[in-house]
């Protein structure tokens, strides 16, 4: 009779079980950026566990772009982090952003004063340049910066629009 081996069995380190416990709860949206996670203490007794794993969880989301730490640990914007596991999430977002930079530039049509369109064009001039260079370094920024440019001069009474563009 045949037997299938079986396959070993890993273990799993504490902090990768509580790393991974963090990770979903910013995916599911539980905890969104700049949240701030509860004191180290607190935190591991709400976890139930040690402190130095906590500490060894801590770092390894520092290192993956999930928190920040300066004085105490703050959720990041791990979107980059999320399209790799997810990669549905960058097909989401991307439709997502398509939608508001439509009605954007609807509300720019409208809306915007020639002083208004002169930096929306000095953004659009500065990735075109960017984008027929050979060095390319700086293309992302600039094409966020275009698209900041648009959303900031939307007409809005506030700066909710590109503060919402920022985040994704």
């Amino acid at each position: 009779m045949p037997f299938t081996p079986i396959p070993s069995f890993a273990r799993k380190r504490i902090s990768d079980v509580v790393s991974d416990q963090i990770k979903q709860l910013v995916s599911e949206g539980t905890l969104m950026p700049g949240d701030r996670l509860p004191a180290e203490r607190d935190l591991a007794a709400q976890l139930g566990v040690s402190r130095p794993s906590l500490r060894e969880a801590l770092i390894r989301l520092e290192a993956d772009g999930y928190i920040e730490t300066s004085t105490a640990p703050i959720i990041s914007k791990p979107l980059a982090e999320l399209s790799l596991q997810n990669p549905r999430t960058s097909a989401d977002i991307l439709e997502l952003r398509q939608g508001l930079e439509a009605i954007s530039t609807v509300y720019v049509a409208q809306r915007a004063t020639a002083t208004d369109l002169k930096k929306i064009r000095a953004a659009f001039e500065a990735l075109k340049a960017a984008s027929l260079s050979r060095d390319r370094t700086n293309l992302a920024e600039l094409d966020a910066a275009f698209h900041l440019a648009i959303a900031d001069h939307t007409g809005q009474q506030t700066s909710f629009p590109p503060l919402f563009l920022k985040s994704l």
